[in-house]
């Protein structure tokens, strides 16, 4: 990534509320590890598709999918992450 590219995306995750100094956690003056930021910091859940995705609140319709076996594989690594996140070292 070069230097310009870096530093757009450096300024769209300070607008979000990212602190300048947590950004620069993630790397130095030159680069920086957006993956590595954007999933430890809770600003995604997920990547797929070349998007981020915020998963909302967990509600029924989600966790009856997965028990009957009609959700897919995410909605039910979703639904373990919210019941056993110590599997998942969080």
């Amino acid at each position: 990534m070069n230097r310009q590219a870096s530093e757009e995306i450096r300024k769209k995750l300070i607008a979000e509320g990212a602190a300048d100094e947590v950004v620069n956690g993630y790397g130095d003056d030159e680069a920086f590890d957006v993956l590595a930021l954007v999933f430890a910091e809770g600003y995604t859940d997920y990547y797929e598709k070349g998007q981020f995705v915020l998963w909302g609140t967990i509600d029924d319709g989600l966790r009856y999918r997965v028990l009957g076996g009609e959700g897919t594989a995410t909605d039910a690594e979703r639904l373990l992450r919210a019941l056993e996140p110590d599997v998942f070292g969080q």
